[in-house]
This record gives C-alpha cells, structure tokens and sequence, in this order.
C-alpha cells in the first residue's frame, strides 16, 4: 500500500490508532456491538482540577453524536477541551465554540473510520507512529521528569548549584560583524573604509564589499558568541579579533579567517554572568529530574528484558543499506546506496 496517502494528514490517523486500543470502552459498551471499526475519539486519564473530574459518571455516559454506530460521549467532548491550552479553553463556554469543536470531532470520527475502510491500520508507517505514541505516553505518564523536579529537596538544589557554579555561568560573549573579501588588498581597503563608519556606512560596506552571501544577508552580523575555548562556534581568529576590540564600532585588524581575508567590527559586549540561586534553581531542579528519569528508564528497561526473551542477530546487519539520495531512471543501485 502506497504511504504517501497517511503521510497526508498524519497527526490525524496517528491519533485514532492511539485511542483505537480503548476499543469499545466501558462508556460505549450498550452500542459495542454496533461498531464498524476499532476507532475511538480520544478518551484520556482525567486529571484533578479538569472538566472531565468535575463530571458524575452519568453526564461521561451521555451521548453527544453518532457516526455509523460509534458513539461520542460527553466524556469524549470534555477530554477535547482538558487536553487544550487552559487559556484557549474560554471560548467553550460559548455555545457556537461547542458546536463547531464537535463537528471538529465528528470529522476526525469519519477519517478514521475511512482510514480503517482502506485498510491504513496494517500500513507500517502507521504501526510505527502507533509504536511512537504510545511510547510516549508511557514515559510521559510513568517517567514524568516534571514531576520528579517538584519533589527534589531545596538542599539536594542547593548543594548541586554550589559544586556546578562554574558550569551554571554564562561565559563573557560579544557580538561582531563581519566583511569577507576576495584578498588581503581588497580587505585593507575595505577597513580603511570601515573606520569611523556609522552602523548605516558599515551596512551599506558590506553588503556593496562582502563576498559571503550568509553574512551579506544578515548586515555580516555573527550574532552573540564566546570564546572558543568557552564553546564559542565563531572561527577563532574572528573570535580573538573581537574579543580584542574595546568599545562597539570599532575595527579590528585585517584577519586571516577560513574563509578567507576579514574585517571584524565589534557591535556589543556582555560580561560573564554566575547567575543567582534563585535565577537557576528551577533549571537545576529540572536537570536532576532528568537525570533520575534517566536512571529509573534504564533500570525500568533491565526490568523488562528479563521479562522477555531478547535475541539479538547483529550478524545481519551487513545486509543494511544506506541510502544517500534518491534513485532516478538511469541509476544503478551501486550509485543509490552504500552496502552490500
């Protein structure tokens, strides 16, 4: 079956095969036997504090619209708002909002049933986004590191903040412009230029001089970079050139770059920052609880290869292939792939 079909509204099937697990759940038992395919509105755990927890167990069961025998519940509709942004969920208390998010949700029941109807449930790309969602929703559900940070002690932040000080500083970074030219000729003369130019003069240079299209586009601005050996990605000889230059505007030497003769201007400065306790503590706390979930996820998958029986054949890997562009008429299959 071709893919390209599913790849057209992905989001949309991926979704009702997520939900097709719940199959026909407790709320749609009466109809179960009516149902022309496994597909399901999206049903959810309900949360304290949603909509879906303030409602009795007879307002979850009353239907709200029928397709083909399949029934969405009140329930099915209450998800649909929890699960949207709480700023966003206002406008359902307009009556016409509520009709159009059930005609929203009719539709989606129609696609899905028309996915199954041409048989997209056993395609492979939808098994996989099937394998992906679901994967997510276990570690999400069972390894939410969010949660795991709101229980870290103040101390276990505390100390972890005092022994990464050096790691949790922000470097001195300066951003600088810069004009590439075609040799060290052209680049004298182009500083000479630049020297005393207002920012308007130094655009207008380099867009007229620089022979970089990447930097041209963006008035030679490099952006916000540090020191090389701080991380920075600029070329060093550009980096060490800026770093050097005092006061913004001013030019530095011609410098001999990877790509070729330069001049460097220096726009603006910051200094290194070792940010505050407080300015970091909800990074830090979010760091270790990404470092716990880390450790409980492998301890979790030890657990379940114990359970299973894994047999790994790594003897048939040779037989990959590694495909670095697309075949056209004409290309053999030694020009498509690399392998055997």
């Amino acid at each position: 079956m071709p893919t390209h079909r599913w790849l057209s509204f992905p989001g949309l099937v991926a979704l009702a095969l997520v939900v097709s697990a719940e199959g026909c759940a407790a709320g749609r038992a009466a109809r179960a036997e009516d149902c022309t395919c496994p597909f399901a509105p999206p049903v959810g755990r309900a949360a304290d504090g949603t909509g879906l927890s303030l409602l009795t167990a007879a307002e979850r069961a009353l239907p709200v619209a029928e397709i083909g025998g399949r029934i969405i519940t009140l329930a099915d509709f209450q998800k649909s708002i929890d699960d949207q942004a709480a700023d966003l969920r206002a406008r359902y208390a307009d009556p016409d909002a509520r009709k159009a998010l059930l005609d929203q949700l009719v539709r989606f029941e129609l696609l899905a049933m028309a996915a199954y109807r041409r048989g997209y449930a056993t395609d492979p790309a939808v098994s996989r986004a099937t394998k992906e969602a679901l994967v997510r929703e276990l570690l999400d559900g069972d390894l939410d590191p969010a949660a795991d940070a709101r229980a870290i002690p103040a101390a276990e932040l505390a100390w972890y903040y005092e022994e990464h000080k050096a790691e949790l500083r922000r470097p001195a970074e300066v951003r600088a412009s810069v004009i590439v030219l075609a040799d060290r000729d052209a680049a004298e003369a182009v500083r000479a230029e630049a020297e005393g130019a207002d920012d308007a003069a130094w655009r207008a240079l380099v867009d007229r001089s620089s022979i970089d299209p990447a930097t041209r586009e963006r008035g030679g601005d490099l952006g916000w970079f540090a020191r090389p050996s701080e991380g920075g990605a600029v070329d060093p000889a550009v980096a060490e050139a800026a770093f050097a230059l005092a006061e913004p505007g001013a030019v530095a030497p011609v410098v001999a770059a990877a790509s070729g003769p330069c001049v460097v201007r220096l726009e603006e400065r910051r200094p290194e920052v070792e940010p505050a306790f407080d300015e970091v503590r909800d990074a830090i706390a979010l760091r270790l609880a990404r470092e716990r979930r880390a450790r409980a996820l492998e301890a979790y998958l030890v657990a379940l290869e114990a359970k299973v029986d894994v047999r790994l054949h790594p003897e048939n890997l040779a037989h990959a292939k590694v495909v670095l562009k697309a075949a056209r008429p004409g290309l053999s299959s030694v020009d498509a792939h690399v392998g055997p």
